[in-house]
């Protein structure tokens, strides 16, 4: 089982050994980062969390609810060791739902929507990431992948 990424750990300007000449490696914590900025940029600050993916939605202003988890990410990655992958990681949009039980009482719930691409890194901390987000925003947490879903190429539109 060999690895796709470099050798050296500590050099992040030189390029993997991955199929894909555009990703090079983040100074060993395994990530793999686009040339050019974008997926996996490191979050200097609580507003670098949420990324917007079109062009309508980023002059948008962050809601509060999307602020507050937001500022609980950006905490959590200083706070715990466990989870400094945090600071490339990143969330589109985050949504507050209610829903009733079959008993009857209502309950909270959280919708993050993060990018496709990171999601796989988001699956390996949630075990410890998910735990946290509902105790600081008291109802469950959902974490979903968004992706963009393109049309189909047509003969004469490639």
């Amino acid at each position: 089982s060999g690895s796709f990424l470099a050798q050296s750990h500590h050099d992040t300007n030189r390029v993997s050994s991955f199929p894909f000449s555009h990703q090079r490696e983040i100074s060993g914590l395994g990530l793999l980062r686009l040339n050019g900025g974008g997926k996996f940029d490191e979050n200097h600050a609580v507003t670098d969390v949420i990324q917007r993916n079109s062009k309508k939605s980023a002059n948008l202003p962050p809601s509060a609810f999307e602020t507050l988890v937001a500022s609980t990410l950006f905490q959590a990655q200083v706070k715990r060791d466990e989870l400094r992958m945090l600071k490339y990681l990143h969330i589109v949009s985050a949504r507050e739902v209610t829903y009733t039980t079959p008993s009857g009482t209502k309950e909270r719930a959280a919708i993050l929507m993060v990018p496709f691409i990171e999601i796989a890194e988001y699956r390996k901390i949630h075990s410890i990431l998910v735990p946290l987000l509902e105790e600081a925003i008291g109802g469950q947490v959902f974490l979903i992948a968004h992706r963009r879903i393109l049309r189909r190429e047509k003969r004469g539109q490639r």
